[in-house]
């Protein structure tokens, strides 16, 4: 299965890739949705599970981050580098 991340929930008014708790998402294969705790996404990409955010051209894989004394949190990756195209979504 490969979902595409539509929503993101923060967990305060600090819009940061460390402060999105929750997301939204459609299978690209079947077109169901769902809502997941970034935890749940983490483990699941770690398992061999794809995530995308964007349409079209515009898609872009979303990686976990790992940084000493933080947990694990998302964020897309382009052209090379960690990006910011999940701050971007809609809030739910």
């Amino acid at each position: 299965m490969t979902i595409r991340i539509t929503h993101i929930r923060l967990s305060s008014g600090v819009r940061d890739h460390q402060h999105i708790t929750d997301v939204r998402w459609a299978n690209r294969e079947d077109s169901s949705t769902g809502e997941s705790t970034v935890s749940a996404v983490v483990g699941w990409i770690d398992s061999g599970g794809k995530a995308y955010s964007g349409t079209g051209s515009n898609l872009v894989a979303v990686g976990v981050v790992r940084e000493a004394g933080q947990d694990p949190y998302l964020r897309t990756y382009a052209d090379s580098k960690w990006n910011n195209n999940l701050l971007s979504l809609d809030t739910f």
